[in-house]
């Protein structure tokens, strides 16, 4: 469906809701009406000017996830609930910041309303008690074009220019204890790889929730992602030797400078808050 004017943005945005999709013919474009458009216009006199932003559709959205996994209708394991909060969030959100030069959007799915200091958009999940099947909302239409998903067990140590400048179909890291699979501690998707795996997601909920059961019998979004996406992302390890290390598997088991790379994720225990004594985990976890 083609609109000219932000009246008829507000019009489909009623009459469709937030999941409609249209061509933006000021921008030659095909975008997605977003929660910020809803959040903005929804109750809005659509006489009043109005100004649409397309910079959501266009910069990289920074996604993470914040939910209470003793919550979830399948509770991921106890290391997966015991350690996350806002203050995770925001020093996520401040370690990119200080190694990214360009503008970013940054969003948290969350299964109910946090409170942030720093400019962090807020998503919910579409079902709070998903758990670890709540990640998947990140591949949502309204959460942007070209996204980088990140875990919050994940300290930034070093420059991300060139990492997220990816712009290929989709990219995750080999998992470091079985490299033939696919590990999403960081994971790249694009518009069009994100609507095709959130369709496969929505229609075949059921049927794909009783196939990626985990540890514990909890569904999960790593086993969705490797069986769907093995053999055709690209991987990030390769693209970037050394920059994307796992804490447990790689640094400390190879006495590895964490400082050395740029990204370094934790799996399992311990935590980044477990290390708090650290130096490096003092510079750049803040």
């Amino acid at each position: 469906m083609a609109i000219e004017d932000d009246s008829l943005r507000l019009d489909l945005l009623q009459d469709f809701g937030s999941s409609a999709t249209y061509t933006d013919t000021s921008a030659g474009s095909s975008s997605s009406i977003t929660v910020i458009l809803t959040r903005e216009y929804v109750g809005v006199d659509p006489d009043a000017a109005v100004q649409v932003d397309g910079t959501s559709q266009t910069m990289i959205s920074i996604i993470t996830a914040l939910f209470d996994g003793n919550e979830a209708k399948n509770p991921p394991p106890a290391y997966s609930r015991k350690y996350y909060s806002e203050e995770w969030v925001e020093k996520l959100y401040r370690s990119i910041k200080r190694n990214y030069s360009d503008e970013f959007r940054f969003i948290c799915l969350c299964d109910k309303g946090y409170e942030f200091v720093e400019p962090i958009e807020s998503i919910r999940f579409l079902d709070p008690s998903s758990g670890w099947t709540g990640i998947l909302d990140a591949l949502r239409p309204e959460c942007g074009g070209r996204r980088f998903v990140v875990a919050l067990d994940t300290v930034i140590t070093g420059n991300l220019d060139e990492i997220l400048s990816f712009e290929g179909e989709c990219a995750l890291h080999s998992d470091p204890y079985n490299p033939s699979q696919l590990n999403n501690g960081v994971a790249f998707f694009n518009e069009e790889i994100s609507a095709e795996l959130w369709n496969e997601w929505n229609t075949r909920k059921d049927y794909w929730t009783e196939e990626i059961r985990y540890l514990g019998n909890c569904p999960s979004e790593m086993l969705f992602l490797r069986k769907n996406l093995n053999g055709r992302a690209e991987r990030l390890d390769e693209l970037h030797p050394g920059k994307i290390l796992s804490w447990k598997a790689e640094i400390e088991l190879q006495g590895i400078d964490p400082e050395s790379c740029s990204i370094v994720y934790f799996h399992g225990r311990p935590k980044q808050s477990d290390l708090q004594d650290r130096d490096w985990i003092k510079r750049h976890w803040i």
